[in-house]
């Protein structure tokens, strides 16, 4: 059995996700986009998108489109 996606847990993803692009770009222009800090900050991004993807493909609603998936 399939449980429903909850759509408070893929808000805070999207949350965290924009949080950490703005992080992102303010220690990238700070720092250089090579720094030892921009990266761990990108692959952190890069494993809140996949999560959210995750999500989105396995059971639930794209809150962009508006569009249920089938469970």
């Amino acid at each position: 059995m399939t449980v429903p996606l909850d759509n408070r847990e893929a808000n805070n993803l999207l949350v965290h996700i924009q949080r950490l692009r703005k992080e992102l770009i303010e220690i990238g222009l700070q720092e250089g986009f090579q720094s030892t800090n921009t990266i761990q900050i990108s692959q952190t991004l890069d494993n809140y998108i996949v999560s959210y993807q995750k999500m989105i493909l396995t059971c639930g609603k794209d809150l962009h489109t508006g569009i249920r998936k089938s469970c």
